[in-house]
């Protein structure tokens, strides 16, 4: 007989006023494992987090929750919590909103006091535990490391080598995936294989199927806060083939593998347990028989004051009304409000400029088919072209609208525009030139003479593996970090520029900026920041920003979250905002590092054909992805990057 571990009957959930679990019904036994498939708002991170107690079911619930030890079932989390790990976007986010400069060493020791700042020294056995799940994770070499210097991929390492530090009984894994390089990818899952065959429990949250191991054989379907059936893996992967072949194959026309000839890594395969998978019941009492209609999604509600009954003070690694991580515990003393009207740049790191010397003997030409004889000329001082296809001689000639060295603030733009920019047409002028370019964090070099020439309207895929240096890159362009040598120009305004000068000019969406938004502002607001390249507003939204705003919401089909407050979205929802938020003033060049991720199927294709109609609109886009079906289709170009350096064009 299996053995519980928690069990959920009959439960509402309801987070900032709003319904996001409804009659919720399931039973987490001891080895098993579970996939939670659902589009975004579905409730797929609530139910984890309702499983692990960081939530408290609704009072007029019809049933209850209890966990159960050894000593009997409790409807209280205390005692319990503490066994079941869970991963998930917004922890990361914490470290980064709140500027905690951690070593990854104390970030994993976190982990055994269920709360995201270490509050004692590790006794030598958890030292070992660290230790033993650094070099599980591939993380050994991290340990002495900022948790902030991380890119993305290497965090989510490093929060998986902090949940299973203290073997927990239960592993809860929310897109645990997401912002990691293939290789990372397979031995994660690899590793989440070898757990559940030692007998740890594991439920995966993830809107992508080919990410269910297969020791995992029950896949519960979520809609509109509801478990509407359930099935098993081969179920969920042969309907998201169905969907894959309903695409055109040649829409992406981009490979994501970028081989680092310098890194020295293990094998991420591994030899397949031919012991057959235990395949425990899944109870879920009364769900939907699979064939019924499916409900639709709850009306959202009136914002409701954060908090959880029934919580005590500092108990919990986040407010259970807070989707976002915020009001973490075991935060250390400091002010952690932030100006809600500073700009994207204020607070962020950025190495200090230094002498500006070029090596001019490092010419790198990548080519772009389509490009005709004459734009291959180059200007003595410009080492480096990337050419978009059809352009034509004497395009260096800029004209973006404006006139050069325009201060920043709000800019007048043509209203025919679709997006509200108006650009006089001619030959595609430069956006971003990169010269000998070096940024360096805590004096390491992140990105190592780069050059790289970036032009109106053109399509570009960055890729490479994590720690390559292609966030850096995107925070680069976007004025967020300064070369400590080598010459940048952003939007012919000179090397000085910085973001304060790009503000509506260039549209950023990245997981960091996503961290920062902790504040509980309307949806509407944030979209409308976008004019400013703030991270909330200074005063209020003039009119036409507010145009913009809701105009761009309704290209993205999110019109019905700019009433509600950001604390009441999922993950993916408020990333669709921070899309609209960038696609709102109408700008010269979109920077997506990880755009689509935690994005359901339909949700990214939208996205994808909203960048397909932006290249007749003469809009530049920059993406960085892990994942070929996240890339812009049709890219103009590659570029490719291990180790901060640009590898040469494939032939």
């Amino acid at each position: 007989m299996e053995q519980p571990i928690v069990t959920l009957d009959r439960l509402d959930v309801s987070l900032g006023g709003a319904r996001v679990l409804s009659g919720v019904s399931l039973t987490l036994s001891r080895g098993q494992g579970l996939a939670v498939l659902g589009p975004n708002g579905s409730g797929k991170s609530t139910l984890l987090r309702l499983l692990r107690g960081d939530v408290w079911p609704d009072p007029a619930s019809a049933g209850r929750r209890l966990f159960h030890a050894d000593d009997g079932a409790s409807a209280s989390p205390i005692g319990v919590r503490e066994r079941l790990a869970r991963v998930a976007p917004e922890t990361q986010d914490a470290y980064v909103r709140n500027d905690w400069n951690l070593p990854v060493e104390a970030v994993i020791r976190s982990g055994f006091f269920d709360q995201l700042w270490p509050s004692e020294a590790a006794t030598s056995a958890q030292a070992a535990r660290v230790r033993a799940a650094a070099e599980a994770l591939g993380v050994t070499h991290l340990l002495r490391r900022s948790f902030l210097e991380l890119s993305r991929g290497e965090g989510r390492r490093v929060l998986l080598a902090r949940a299973l530090a203290p073997g927990p009984d239960a592993l809860l894994l929310d897109e645990a995936c997401d912002g990691l390089d293939a290789e990372a990818r397979a031995d994660l899952l690899g590793r989440v294989a070898a757990i559940l065959r030692g007998g740890t429990a594991v439920v995966m949250a993830t809107h992508r199927a080919d990410e269910i191991v297969e020791e995992i054989p029950t896949v519960a379907w979520m809609e509109g806060g509801q478990i509407v059936r359930l099935g098993t893996r081969e179920e969920a992967i042969g309907e998201a083939r169905e969907r894959d072949d309903e695409r055109d194959p040649s829409s992406v026309n981009v490979p994501v593998t970028v081989p680092d000839p310098e890194a020295e890594r293990e094998p991420a395969g591994r030899a397949r347990d031919p012991r057959p998978v235990a395949r425990g019941p899944w109870s879920v009492p009364g769900h939907p028989d699979r064939d019924r209609e499916r409900p639709p999604s709850p009306r959202p509600s009136p914002p409701a004051e954060r908090g959880e009954r029934g919580s005590s003070p500092g108990d919990r690694e986040r407010d259970s009304a807070h989707p976002l991580g915020h009001g973490e515990r075991g935060s250390p003393p400091g002010d952690r409000e932030r100006d809600s009207g500073r700009p994207l740049g204020h607070g962020m790191r950025g190495s200090s400029p230094g002498d500006r010397e070029r090596d001019s003997d490092r010419p790198l030409e990548h080519r772009v088919r389509g490009s005709s004889p004459g734009d291959r000329e180059r200007d003595s001082d410009r080492p480096l072209e990337h050419r978009v296809r059809g352009s034509s001689p004497g395009d260096r000639e800029r004209d973006s609208g404006r006139p050069r060295g325009s201060p920043p603030g709000d800019r007048e733009r043509d209203s025919a525009h679709p997006l509200g920019h108006g650009v006089r047409a001619g030959a595609p002028p430069i956006l971003f030139t990169l010269r000998s370019v070096t940024v360096l964090v805590e004096g390491r070099p992140v990105l190592d003479e780069v050059d790289w020439t970036v032009r109106r309207g053109e399509r570009w895929c960055v890729l490479g593996p994590n720690g390559a240096g292609k966030s850096t890159l995107l925070r680069l362009l976007a004025g967020t970090e300064q070369p400590a040598r080598g010459e940048i120009d952003r939007l012919g305004l000179g090397p000085r520029a910085g973001a304060d000068d790009l503000a509506g000019r260039v549209g950023l969406v990245s997981p960091e900026l996503q961290a920062r938004h902790r504040l509980d502002a309307p949806a509407l607001d944030v979209v409308a920041s976008g004019f400013a390249g703030s991270i909330g507003l200074a005063e209020p939204a003039t009119a036409r920003q507010l145009d913009g705003a809701r105009r761009a919401a309704a290209r993205l089909g999110i019109s019905e979250l700019l009433a509600r407050r950001i604390l009441s979205l999922s993950y993916g929802e408020l990333r669709k905002v921070l899309l609209a938020r960038a696609l709102a003033p109408g700008p010269d060049v979109l920077l997506l590092d990880e755009p689509l991720a935690g994005l359901d199927p339909g949700a990214r294709a939208h996205v994808l054909a909203v960048l397909d109609h932006l290249r007749a609109e003469g809009v530049a886009v920059v993406a960085v992805s892990h994942h070929a079906d996240e890339l812009p289709r049709a890219a103009d170009g590659v570029l490719r990057i291990a180790r901060g350096r640009v590898l040469p064009p494939r032939p």
